[in-house]
């Protein structure tokens, strides 16, 4: 391959900084350009709602890959550096400083920002969310004891800077606009034991409920609810989704729709640009649907597609790299509980218990039609190796075998296999 091809990566986070590796590991060894807005490595944000809020020292934010790696492999960093515009016919990237890098091949790997709340009474500034190492430095000095946090949104996001926050001192009342929590991500069964949960550590819960306007003062800021009372705060947290950063993409011409569309390769409707991660939509092989899936192990996924995609494109193949996608998987700290999700819960029509006596550890098995779809792990993430296989294994037994305690995770795979080869 020739060494004077350039592919250029815009965005400086985890899909970012994998798909490098996979094009160093698939043999590229041409010129790779990385781009970031923020001045840093790139680094894995999860800490980023938990030890980087709660931790004692300083934090430091785990980097995705050590600086050695960048040196080694040659990669060209511009980092705190804005890209204006990328021309999608030619691969031209023009920087904000007025920067040009020619490219033969493009990554979009940009991400996504925080969805901004807006509230009647409230400036803007006061409304402070989390995305960034730099959002999580400004928030951790006022979550101390005594301080009144209201969390707008009870997502994954929410419950986590809110157990955190709980554990600070702090009195933590969180709004959601839903009727139960975290409603398009877990069960009605997690919904409810995530909100016992907290609502024993001493988090208050307004459900089904939204802010409508606000008196400001010096320090404090009274917030009124659609219900007519009131909650007074002293900080204010949104956590109400995210929105692709995806405007790059949409000005040269790329097709978008809530974040930049691709196919299962994670190549545009461009030619000669990708993207991956939290930006790009496309059909999941999991949900049968056209999505944009937040995640850790997503971005790793995707980050490896298009890098491999990217170099075969490069040698002339323009076949699709084929990559079989394991069953999505998330994965959320609060207090002491570890609550891992695989597969696709939610539009489930049967459910299947595995649970300890007392109700607070075990699993729960999601159905639709006959099919195996999804499971959530509450306090049981050892378990997620064989829940994943059975999830893989072209599941065609009864549900309710899932259920049935007197049979390990381990023998209902070896069932799950003899009967798929029936």
């Amino acid at each position: 391959m020739r060494r004077d091809v350039r592919i250029t990566v815009i965005g400086a986070g985890q899909a970012a900084a994998r798909s490098i590796s996979t094009m160093r590991n698939a043999g590229f060894d041409g010129g790779i350009t990385l781009i970031g807005e923020e001045p840093h490595l790139p680094y894995e944000r999860p800490p980023l709602s938990k030890e980087a809020l709660f931790s004692g020292a300083d934090f430091q934010a785990p980097y995705v890959l050590e600086e050695s790696f960048y040196v080694d492999n040659k990669v060209d960093l511009e980092l705190g550096k804005r890209v204006e515009a990328i021309d999608a016919a030619t691969g031209d990237v023009a920087l904000e400083s007025g920067e040009q890098i020619k490219s033969d091949r493009i990554l979009i790997a940009t991400g996504s920002r925080a969805r901004t709340a807006s509230i009647p009474g409230v400036e803007p500034e006061r409304i402070l969310s989390l995305r960034n190492i730099e959002d999580a430095k400004r928030l951790k000095p006022l979550l101390s004891a005594g301080t009144r946090v209201v969390l707008i949104g009870g997502g994954f996001i929410g419950l986590e800077i809110a157990a955190g926050a709980i554990r600070q001192g702090c009195e933590v009342t969180v709004v959601e606009a839903r009727p139960r929590l975290i409603e398009r991500a877990v069960s009605p069964q997690v919904s409810a034991y995530l909100q016992r949960l907290h609502t024993a550590q001493g988090v208050s819960f307004k459900l089904d409920s939204t802010i409508v306007a606000a008196r400001q003062g010096a320090a404090e800021t009274e917030l009124l609810l659609n219900d007519g009372t009131s909650i007074v705060a002293d900080v204010i947290i949104a956590g109400i989704g995210a929105v692709a950063n995806s405007e790059l993409a949409a000005a040269a011409g790329i097709g978008c729709s809530n974040g930049i569309i691709v196919n299962k390769d994670c190549r545009t409707s461009s030619e000669i640009v990708w993207a991956a991660g939290d930006v790009a939509t496309r059909v999941h092989p999991w949900f049968k649907k056209h999505m944009r899936l937040e995640s850790w192990e997503s971005a790793e996924n995707q980050a490896q597609i298009a890098g491999n995609s990217i170099v075969a494109s490069l040698a002339g193949n323009g076949a699709s790299v084929g990559q079989e996608e394991p069953p999505p998987w998330f994965w959320s700290d609060q207090y002491d509980l570890n609550l891992q999700i695989l597969g696709c819960v939610c539009d489930s029509d049967t459910s299947v218990r595995r649970m300890s006596d007392d109700g607070e550890k075990g699993m729960i098995f999601h159905f639709r039609g006959n099919d195996l779809t999804g499971a959530e792990l509450i306090g049981a993430g050892k378990e997620r190796p064989l829940v994943k296989k059975l999830l893989q294994s072209g599941w065609n037994l009864p549900a309710e075998k899932l259920g049935d305690e007197s049979m390990s995770l381990k023998e209902l795979l070896a069932a799950a296999k003899a009967a798929a080869v029936v």
